[in-house]
């Protein structure tokens, strides 16, 4: 699952020198598949959150960052790839206010159990740890399919609505949206520099609400590095939450918006893999939070930071 994900529904709460290429002339991009290969990806993601409730300023920050491993298994008549992803390193910390700091390293064998951002999270993430899932994606980098999260986290939220929240509401098809944020979408037909096309997203997430968006894509240039085609890319997104959520006796509704966003993509022609992803997104929204009969007013700003980098090999 996508750590934007994770972090927007949870905290609800090179050194080169490089040569230009003038090449005017349109290209199809696609992704390269080639049965038995590893993608190695690492990701990081930091979630700022500020609700201003009663004229109060309450503070909080997230950070997650993974490793996932990907390998392809098959290749579907279609030239789907259908793969193999494993979680192999995660890493959590977050400071939530009252709730305090929690911190959870898959590396380290110190855990967190007895807090409540322990008791609530460490088992989520400890079973996300080595999990493996079932991805089919196109050529384009559209996510056909994910299947395995539901089962996986099932009995882990129930009754827990911390793990629930990070884990945007257990379905398969919440983990396929943030599955697809780690694929830059292309589109069908050839583009050249300055050509833009959009990917739009709609998904009503399980006790959470419903999320609507749209990725804008626009095409670049192509610069040679090391001997290989890069292709760069701008990217924005604009995303509509209406939030519809019951938490620990407290049931919060609203809807949050983009009011800021931008990002960069860089893809490697030659070998047809994504080198990078940057991106900054500030949502902001007015919720309404119903607890004891009482009607709390709340303002929310939230500034997401997202960075994933294509690997050749696991780190040390």
């Amino acid at each position: 699952m996508s750590l934007w994900l994770r972090g927007l529904l949870g905290v609800v709460l090179v050194h080169t020198f490089a040569t230009f290429s003038n090449a005017e002339e349109p290209q199809t991009f696609r992704y390269r598949f080639e049965k038995g290969t590893q993608l190695i990806q690492q990701s990081k993601t930091e979630t700022k959150t500020t609700q201003t409730i009663n004229a109060m300023t309450i503070d909080s920050m997230v950070t997650q960052s993974s490793i996932e491993v990907r390998t392809i298994e098959e290749l579907s008549p279609e030239a789907n790839a259908l793969i193999k992803t494993k979680t192999e390193r995660l890493k959590a910390t977050s400071t939530l206010g009252v709730t305090g700091d929690y911190e959870f390293d898959s590396q380290k064998p110190e855990r967190d159990k007895s807090s409540v951002q322990g008791a609530a999270l460490t088992p989520l993430y400890e079973r996300l740890t080595g999990a493996e899932l079932n991805l089919e994606i196109t050529p384009r980098g559209e996510v056909k399919k994910l299947t395995g999260y539901a089962q996986l986290v099932a009995d882990l939220i129930k009754n827990n609505p911390i793990a629930a929240q990070f884990a945007g509401g257990g379905s398969d098809n919440a983990a396929k949206l943030g599955a697809q944020a780690h694929w830059l979408v292309f589109p069908e037909k050839a583009i050249k520099p300055g050509d833009k096309w959009e990917n739009p997203h709609e998904l009503e997430l399980t006790g959470l609400g419903l999320i609507k968006g749209k990725e804008t894509v626009t095409f670049l240039q192509v610069e040679k590095r090391d001997g290989q085609d890069i292709a760069k890319f701008s990217n924005s997104t604009e995303i509509t939450f209406d939030l519809n959520l019951d938490a620990n006796g407290a049931k919060v509704t609203g809807k949050v918006t983009t009011s800021q966003s931008s990002g960069s993509s860089e893809f490697n022609i030659t070998t047809g893999r994504l080198v990078s992803q940057k991106s900054e997104m500030t949502l902001t929204g007015q919720l309404s939070v119903e607890v004891n009969n009482m009607n709390i007013p709340v303002e929310l700003t939230q500034t997401i930071v997202n960075e994933l980098t294509g690997l050749d090999t696991l780190p040390e």
